[in-house]
């Protein structure tokens, strides 16, 4: 997303400050998050005009600081957001309303987020919530080599998928744990179009 010039000066002046406050050097932030060190130098000289919050994210983790509070820095996230989000209640799933997506969690309950989540404009996709993420996905068959989701043993799984005659192996999306199943047991659910990660949330 593209940021106001002084906007972008307080970002970075605070994760400066942020990473000296934690004696960290340059090397030890890109070790520890896998942001290269010409990123984090870019970010704290407020140069260029875009900023990717998985970023932030991790810099936050590392920082030991609210994400939301960088976000807010830069007028990603509003108090009126943070506001509606924690005025959320869940509900159950009837239909899809003023265009927010239903998100299915693990256990089968759902729920509608407020719009600050910033869901891609995906039509004709459905969601599904493990751990900090929500994958979009559609009804699909995933092709050799993509992102799907799928049901083993009664549990949802999003794994990248690899085929081959009656033979499928699995990559956990997570652990990156392998795995190989014959093709009768497990079922697909769809293929993944896009993912959203909500741990700033």
């Amino acid at each position: 997303m593209k940021i106001e010039t002084e906007k972008l000066k307080k970002l970075g002046k605070t994760l400066k400050e942020l990473r000296i406050q934690n004696n960290l050097s340059f090397r030890e932030v890109d070790k520890l998050t896998g942001v290269d060190i010409s990123t984090i130098s870019r970010l704290e000289e407020a140069k260029g005009h875009r900023i990717n919050t998985l970023i932030l994210n991790k810099l936050a983790k590392v920082y030991n600081v609210n994400p939301v509070s960088l976000l807010m820095i830069i007028d990603y996230v509003k108090e009126n957001d943070i506001k509606q989000y924690l005025d959320i209640t869940e509900s159950e799933a009837s239909s899809i309303n003023n265009n927010e997506i239903e998100i299915l969690n693990e256990n089968n309950s759902s729920y509608y987020p407020k719009r600050f989540m910033k869901l891609p404009d995906i039509t004709k996709c459905k969601a599904v919530k493990i751990n900090n993420r929500i994958f979009l996905y559609d009804d699909s068959c995933p092709d050799n080599n993509d992102l799907g989701l799928f049901r083993i043993n009664d549990k949802i799984t999003v794994a990248f998928y690899y085929f081959l005659d009656d033979t499928v192996t699995f990559r956990d999306f997570f652990t990156d744990f392998i795995s190989m199943r014959k093709k009768d047991s497990f079922s697909i659910i769809g293929k993944i179009k896009s993912i959203v990660d909500i741990s700033l949330m």
